[in-house]
């Protein structure tokens, strides 16, 4: 496994870096761990290539009709990991996947919060800010992608489970 991406934030400009990778990739809650010992907690999410056309996995076309385009669109396993990590406390996180809206230091509690697109969040206390994404060159999961010929619409939905391997 390699990495397609590895980014490191101490301060918040680069932490909105991170955040933006993590838009709309989506997570197991039951998933995230602290581990006490090394102290540092770790969000595995799955996410859509987001660098280089040429890095990353292509997207390929699938089918054409009247209505749509589709397209088989592969989705990366990474991790958050957020070290020095003391505390966590999640409120309003629902059973199964949830869809990640951001991430971003909050210095009332002296760490960071992730956001849930459903409302949920994650906050972590933490010694500093060092917070890592990583990226790997693993497909976590084949998507589809419908995209709109005559009616402008673009529809994303798993495909059949996830991807070999």
């Amino acid at each position: 496994m390699a990495l397609l991406e590895h980014i490191i934030a101490t301060d918040a400009s680069a932490l909105e870096e991170i955040s933006r990778w993590l838009r709309d990739g989506s997570c197991e809650p039951a998933a995230v761990h602290l581990d006490a010992a090394a102290r540092t907690l770790t969000l595995p999410f799955e996410q859509e290539w987001r660098g280089e056309p040429a890095a990353g996995p292509p997207r390929r076309h699938l089918r054409r009709t009247w209505l749509y385009d589709e397209y088989e669109l592969p989705h990366l396993a990474g991790r958050l990991l957020v070290h020095g990590a003391t505390t966590a406390r999640a409120r309003d996180v629902p059973a199964g996947a949830v869809t990640l809206a951001g991430v971003a230091h909050v210095p009332a509690i002296g760490g960071v919060r992730v956001d849930y697109g459903d409302g949920g969040w994650l906050e972590v206390a933490a010694d500093a800010l060092l917070v890592e994404l990583e990226v790997s060159d693993r497909v976590g999961t084949l998507m589809r992608n419908r995209v709109g010929r005559l009616i402008p619409f673009s529809s994303t939905f798993e495909a059949r489970g996830r991807a070999p391997g």
